[in-house]
Parts: C-alpha cells; structure tokens; sequence
C-alpha cells in the first residue's frame, strides 16, 4: 500500500493560487474530506450547485444523506474551480456513454487564435465605384488602451481556462460520510473508499462476484485479515471499473486484483498495462484504491502470471512506476 502523507489545506484558501498545489502532468492528487460539515458551510457548498445537483439533493428521504450529496458535490466544485481558476458555480459536467462524468467549463471560448481577436484597425474589403476591389482599414476611433489589455487578459483567461478543463480528470467516492476526490491531467482514473466492516458476509459476497483468483486468495489468508483483503479487493476493483467508465457493463469477474494486505498491488486484466493501481488508508479503519492510467510508455512489454491467469497481463507494482501521488486532507 502507498504510504500517505496527507497535508491539510483550509477550504478558505483555494482561492489562493499561492497556497493552492499545482497539479503537474505524471501527478495524481488525492483528497479527503468530512461530509459532516457546519450548517454555514452546507449553505455555502449548496450555493454553488446547479439545478439538476438542487433537485437531486431535494429527493433524498433523509436529511444526513441529503447534506452529504450537498457537502461532497459543493466539495467537488470548490476543487475544481481550483484547479481551473473560476468560480464553484461556473463548473459543467458533461456525462460519457455510460455515465462517467467529465468536466466543461462554463463560457468556454470558441477555437479562435487569440492573435487574431483584436477588435482594432481590421482590414476589411470594399468596392470602389467602378466595381474593382480594393484593401482599406476601417475607420475606428482611438481604442482606450487600458481597457483594450484588460480586454486581452480576460480572452487570454478565458483560453487557460478552457485548457485546463480539457485536460482534468476527477473521480469521487465516499463512504460513511467519509468522500475521496481523485484529479489528475490527461489520465483517465477512477477512485474508490469505503469503510473496513466486520461480519461483512464478505466471503459469501466474494464468491458470487470475484474472480477464481480472487476468491481462492481470499480463502487462503488467515480468517483475521479476511475482512481487510476484501475491502482491499472490493475498492480496487470498483477504481478500475470507474476508471474504465464502463460502469457494471464489466463483468466483476472477467478481471482479477491482488488483495493480500502488505502485499504489492495489482491488476490482471486484458488491458492491464493500460493502468496503474494503486491502494491508500484514507482514514484509519477505511480502505481506498485509485486507477490511473499509465503513460503511454509503460504500455509495452506487459508481464505475464502463470497458473489460472497465464497470460493475462499485469500492472506495474508502485516501486516500479514514476507515478507521482500526493494527498491532501481538506478542512471545509
């Protein structure tokens, strides 16, 4: 499992871009935040939420799960207009084929070069009287220098803006109140928490829905850390499929994790040199798993397990990876 060293940052200073961390290519940031939050707070997150977020929130029969929808969808917004450099409430969410959410900025500007934007001293083409045609600048007043470069600065905002909601990727996740918020640049990832329960009924749960692999794996460990392996299976399954975007149209069991506790993670699938995985303790008595997509070169030359999986390939275990992961625990 990664170890974690997860640095706190106050929810009044994201709008701070010199407190804010930096998300680099090859990182992956990881936070943590407390549904649980003070009623300003809620109103706070709930005013950035759009109409379709509101109605959503107003159908949950109990207040405590309504509040936790508000608390880790406002989150998300709060991060993302981080990220982005806008307001909570100008983020969009576009939805994929089968429901993974994607991000759209509001107002993104159309693909024009801002080289040529300039609204000043334009060429423009007329016709003389004889019918020939002829260049001539148009005739404009003086332009108010002053406002022509905040002009130009905003279009220039406008444009990073809209690359950086290009290239962003996020997942959420949240379990007992507690949500998990994976970003990353031009990876697609998926991310999953959930809380460690005892008497689970994990072992039965297990054969119905895991793999051969997974199931004999589970069965040989010590029945004490049964309920760990499982959870540890159970996120990093669900961080792939979420990752994939697929949703349940993959099969539970057309794929294999690792899920002996200490042990290095993997992933057997057909495309597993596609990915990265990688577990983390989100809080204490929780599980968490992220899948990342790897970069393009860590593509070739895929390892191979034998027995039961022979073949199949395998991800890269995190000592063998340049994956950079970075946690962050958000204060509301």
């Amino acid at each position: 499992m990664t170890p974690q060293n997860w640095v706190t940052i106050a929810a009044n200073s994201l709008r701070d871009t010199t407190a804010f961390p930096p998300l680099a290519p090859g990182e992956v940031h990881i936070w943590r935040a407390s549904q649980a939050v003070e009623p300003d707070v809620l109103s706070r997150l709930d005013a950035t939420l759009n109409s379709a977020e509101k109605a959503r929130a107003a159908r949950f029969v109990y207040a405590r799960d309504r509040d936790r929808f508000i608390a880790a969808s406002g989150i998300l917004r709060e991060l993302l207009a981080a990220y982005i450099g806008c307001a909570p409430a100008q983020i969009e969410f576009d939805r994929g084929p089968r429901g993974k959410p994607s991000l759209r900025a509001a107002g993104s500007p159309s693909r024009v070069d801002p080289a040529h934007a300039s609204r000043f001293n334009r060429e423009e083409v007329t016709l003389d009287p004889a019918g020939a045609s002829r260049f001539h600048r148009a005739e404009e007043s003086p332009p108010d220098r002053a406002e022509q470069s905040r002009s130009n600065r905003a279009e220039m905002s406008r444009f990073d803006r809209a690359e950086k909601a290009s290239r962003i990727r996020f997942n959420v996740s949240h379990s007992q109140g507690l949500a998990a918020f994976a970003f990353a640049l031009d990876r697609e990832l998926g991310v999953d928490v959930e809380q460690i329960r005892e008497n689970f009924g994990g072992e039965q749960i297990a054969r119905h829905y895991f793999s051969p692999d997974e199931v004999a794996e589970l069965m040989s460990l010590p029945p004490e850390t049964r309920a760990e392996a499982f959870f540890l299976c159970w996120t990093r399954k669900e961080a792939y499929i979420k990752a994939r975007g697929e949703g349940l149209y993959i099969s539970l069991a057309s794929f294999s994790v690792s899920l002996t506790p200490g042990a290095p993670e993997r992933l057997r699938a057909d495309d597993a040199s596609r990915w990265e995985l990688r577990s983390f303790q989100p809080k204490e008595g929780y599980a968490g798993a992220v899948m990342v997509e790897a970069a393009a070169s860590s593509s070739s030359s895929p390892a191979s397990l034998t027995g039961s999986s022979a073949g199949s390939p395998i991800s890269s275990s995190a000592a063998e990876s340049s994956l950079s992961l970075r946690f962050f625990d958000l204060r509301p």
